[in-house]
């Protein structure tokens, strides 16, 4: 059985990687299993590109660690406008 992150928001705490890492974005949105949008701890701007061409929200620059609001599962609502982040 194939997990993606499909219809999902991906948590991810900090960037790595290269140039191809934005360009990734763009691929799982081509085969139809990207991510509903990310939410980035600490971002870089290789992987505000590959959002950007894949048309993927993206945010950062959260006043707490990201991972110490949400748990694998958790159902949320993200709001980068007002940097809030709700349980569902």
């Amino acid at each position: 059985m194939l997990v993606t992150e499909r219809d999902k928001i991906l948590v991810i705490p900090t960037a790595k990687g290269g140039v191809a890492g934005g360009w990734a974005f763009f691929d799982l949105l081509h085969k139809g299993i990207a991510p509903l949008g990310l939410v980035f701890g600490i971002l870089n701007p290789v992987m505000v590109q590959g959002a950007v061409l894949a048309n993927i929200p993206i945010t950062e620059g959260w006043d707490r660690n990201i991972l110490d609001l949400l748990k694998n599962g958790d159902r949320a609502t993200v709001d980068p406008s007002q940097k809030e982040i709700r349980l569902s």
